[in-house]
């Protein structure tokens, strides 16, 4: 990871509860991939917010925030059947602490 991400988020500002994975959370266990599970759902261009609010009206309810991250944050890959989505794993290092890096910047 390097640059700026953006995440749908429920508080203002970002809560460490608003940057736990579906595995934190233990939603679906035992469902999908293990490793997927463990990522956060982010995207990486301001432009797709739209798309995917579209795409997931549950997203139309959050606020945006932001963060400019480095590589010893974590790794960010595509993933999923959009091109907007992409999963950042966060580094153990940075788990509890980053929400502190996203500022919300979009209701």
């Amino acid at each position: 990871m390097n640059g700026d991400i953006y995440r749908f988020v429920r508080h203002n500002p970002p809560a460490y509860a608003d940057m736990r994975s579906w595995e934190d959370e233990g939603r679906n266990p035992g469902h999908g991939d293990p490793c997927g599970r463990c990522a956060l759902s982010v995207l990486t261009r301001a432009e797709d917010i739209p798309t995917a609010r579209k795409a997931i009206p549950f997203f139309r309810k959050l606020q945006v925030a932001k963060a400019t991250l480095r590589p010893e944050h974590g790794k960010s890959c595509q993933s999923g059947n959009n091109a907007w989505h992409y999963s950042l794993w966060v580094r153990a290092t940075h788990g509890a602490t980053i929400h502190q890096e996203f500022s919300v910047v979009a209701a």
